[in-house]
């Protein structure tokens, strides 16, 4: 009858065949893949996101033109 591997058997045995992730703890990876969690989250909200920025400079112009043509108006 076959007996079940030792538990240290199976470490060993995934330890041969997995990478080294060493590999992945240096910086400029991090840095690499939190750029690239970021940019795909920037095109994802790019995408599903249907509204616009509408800022208050675009009305402060006319705001003011409109006060001195009319005489009326917030400012």
């Amino acid at each position: 009858m076959d007996e079940f591997p030792s538990f240290n058997s199976l470490i060993a045995r995934t330890q041969l065949i997995s990478p080294d992730m060493s590999k992945l703890n240096s910086p400029g990876v991090a840095s690499f893949l939190l750029f690239l969690a970021l940019f795909a989250y920037r095109v994802l909200n790019a995408w599903t996101v249907k509204t616009y920025f509408n800022p208050d400079e675009y009305w402060q112009g006319p705001e003011v033109a409109h006060k001195l043509v009319f005489g009326s108006g917030l400012l």
